[in-house]
């Protein structure tokens, strides 16, 4: 036997190692379904038989994936032509299984939620995917009829024209990266098995554009550095995955490498002496943490949103950046979004290729996969890491296309290569399939989502009435009065909250208040025990208290109006007029409807000598015809102090129409020559 076929058979061995040892983890994860391994338990929720027939099919995929590598390096074949029929056909199969195997539950992230805000026409509120949501509004109104039905269609058609496009994608660049077809297959095959990939079966979200704009991304910038087309193509794909959603800056540092590499810019930094770049990334990280300190102490919302390096009242269930739990947490979710990624870490560890790092392709995607991997890391999934995947799957993207890429492109043996991707792909089609059942059918949904609410409990808090309507309209009475026991059980903080607002609504404050702080110690992340501690203290006049616990529930609940509308109510008692203007309006995009947001607005605008848009708001109050005079008059005797007759007109007669004594207008007449009425 000569050297390289013996090296050739000891890398073969220890990729199956690393392939057994994958699937003896998700093997072993799903005899253990309710511990903290969601991410690889997926084959503990199908029956006995499923169950058996996915294990002989992984056991017998190790061999099928080193025959199948010998039969790929037999072939030779580069023909274009072949290649595209071939993959074609694969891609027809594929978007049939799309449509086929579309999700019927959608639990996951903000599913029901987003239907019902798409049927309904509520307007987007949401300014880091406004236009994501535009996109879903306008072929909303293009379908025409405003059913529950047309908003899921609205979702999947996206969902299944990203998936198209993706697949689309990757043929197309698998034809320019590739001279032989066995890799363009390998390549099309591998990124296509990986875990993002479930947002293109019908899946409800904002994410599946997003994820096909970052791919785009990320093959322009492999094209452009192979040489393929113009680095500046990638710029088209940055900025429509910015437009789609706020993460696309994280896009921004691998551009930034793309456009400067090669340029006079990047010459220059090229030649400056390491310590220099030292300095300079010492200072860049200094900015930052400046930065991040403001932002952080100064914006409750940004605290919110990002996990904390220690724990505070604020951390739920003590979540920190390195808690466990959160480790646990991420590694669940990378091996979920690329399965073969052991037996690809394998390859390149059982066969280095020296060099690697100086190569552009691979920096532009450790940049890029950095970038992705930190926003993983520092962000906060509000709902929890495994109902809140798809907010993070476009960091599957650069995991995907550096590992089968460098793989295919790099690694110096042929059989070593094939088979470590073939393995992979294997491993992908094992965790992929099952994930996309637990979607299409709604039993194996229902014990993911049961699990999930046991998992991450005050993160679950808001899940547990969208499972109740959900057995509600399927006719299970049953499981939802023993569901509404359990939520009872498990969050008293809900019912210590309704207790509040009970006394609030019988002019109680000092007993709510009670009430309410007991509701936030038991959950310190109960958005609407803040809101109500914080009207609690505005009617007893404390201030400060009152906006701090207002600042707080928005932070945690950016989008409640009733909760921004008390803010506004804070801001000006304490005569803070151009903040209440802002969070004034942003209530009237919320809900054009709530009164007292005129009347704080028709306030506001008075306190920052603003008249005309201060009448402007109270005339809007008048159309609501819901209150008595007083407020009106109020408003007509102020407009007199400013020395404005014709606005104090309008008010006194908007109050005459809401049962003013006109005896009182005669008098301010007497007075008031200009007054007219």
């Amino acid at each position: 036997m000569t050297q390289p076929e013996k090296s050739d058979r000891d890398h073969s061995i220890q990729l199956l190692i690393a392939y057994y040892a994958t699937v003896a983890l998700l093997l072993v994860a799903s005899l253990v379904p309710h511990t903290r391994l969601w991410g690889v338990n997926w084959w503990a929720y199908w029956p006995d038989w499923a169950w058996y027939g996915v294990v002989l099919f992984a056991l017998g995929g190790g061999p099928f994936a080193l025959w199948l590598s010998g039969k790929l390096i037999a072939d030779g074949a580069s023909s274009t032509f072949r290649f595209y029929i071939v993959s074609t056909v694969v891609a027809a199969i594929t978007t049939v299984l799309f449509v086929q195997f579309h999700s019927q539950t959608f639990f996951l992230g903000d599913g029901y939620q987003l239907l019902q805000r798409l049927a309904d026409h509520v307007p987007p509120v949401k300014s880091w995917d406004m236009f994501t949501s535009k996109l879903h509004y306008t072929l909303f109104d293009l379908i025409g009829a405003d059913t529950d039905d047309t908003a899921l269609k609205t979702f999947q058609l996206i969902s299944w024209t990203a998936g198209i496009g993706v697949l689309a994608l990757l043929i197309l660049s698998a034809r320019h990266l590739f001279e032989q077809n066995r890799h363009r297959y390998l390549f099309t095959l591998g990124v296509g098995s990986s875990g993002f990939m479930l947002l293109y079966f019908g899946y409800v979200e904002h994410y599946a554009l997003f994820v096909f704009a970052v791919l785009a991304f990320g093959l322009a910038g492999v094209l452009a550095l192979a040489g393929k087309i113009s680095r500046w193509w990638a710029l088209i794909p940055a900025v429509m995955a910015t437009l789609l959603h706020i993460f696309g800056v994280i896009l921004t540092p691998a551009l930034v490498y793309l456009l400067v590499r090669n340029s006079a810019v990047g010459k220059a930094l090229g030649r400056t002496a390491t310590s220099t770049k030292w300095l300079i990334a010492i200072a860049a990280v200094a900015i930052g943490a400046v930065v991040y300190y403001y932002i952080s102490t100064h914006y409750y919302f940004f605290r919110f949103a990002i996990i904390p390096l220690f724990a505070d009242r604020f951390a739920a269930d003590g979540e920190t950046l390195f808690a466990p739990r959160r480790l646990l947490d991420i590694s669940n979710f990378l091996i979920m979004l690329l399965p073969g990624l052991p037996v690809l870490m394998t390859a390149w560890i059982s066969s280095p290729v020296k060099g690697i790092k100086r190569e552009p392709v691979d920096r532009f995607l450790a940049i890029l996969f950095l970038s992705a991997f930190g926003a993983l890391f520092i962000f906060n999934p509000k709902l929890g890491l495994p109902r809140d995947w798809d907010l993070f799957a476009f960091v599957g993207v650069p995991m995907a296309l550096r590992g089968y890429y460098l793989t295919l492109r790099y690694q110096p043996s042929e059989r070593h290569r094939t088979t470590a991707v073939m393995l992979s792909i294997v491993m992908g089609l094992l965790v992929l399939g099952p994930r996309v059942d637990s979607q299409a059918t709604p039993r194996v949904a229902v014990s993911h989502i049961e699990d999930y609410l046991k998992l991450d409990k005050v993160k679950s808090k808001n899940a547990w009435p969208v499972l109740m309507e959900y057995h509600r309209t399927a006719g299970n009475q049953t499981i939802v009065a023993e569901l509404e026991e359990q939520y009872e059980r498990d969050y008293p903080e809900m019912g210590y909250n309704r207790k509040a607002g009970q006394l609030i609504n019988e002019g109680k404050f000092g007993e709510a208040a009670a009430w309410a702080r007991q509701a936030i110690t038991v959950n310190p992340l109960l958005a609407d025990g803040y809101s109500n501690l914080g009207v609690c203290y505005l009617d007893l006049g404390y201030l400060d208290s009152a906006q701090t616990m207002l600042l707080i529930a928005d932070g945690l609940n950016p989008y409640s109006a009733a909760i921004l509308n008390n803010l506004g109510s804070a801001h000006v008692r304490k005569e803070q007029f151009a903040d209440a203007v802002a969070v004034l309006r942003r209530v009237l995009q919320l809900d054009s409807t709530i009164p007292n947001a005129h009347i704080n607005l028709t306030a506001a605008f008075y306190g920052l000598h603003r008249e005309d848009s201060s009448i402007a708001h109270l005339r809007r109050l008048a159309a609501m015809r819901e209150f008595g005079y007083e407020f009106f008059q109020r408003m007509g005797d102020l407009y007199l102090e400013r020395n404005r007759p014709d606005l104090a007109s309008q008010a006194y007669h908007i109050a005459l129409e809401h049962g003013m004594d006109s005896s009182y207008i005669r008098q301010k007449a007497a007075a008031n020559p200009g007054l007219k009425w």
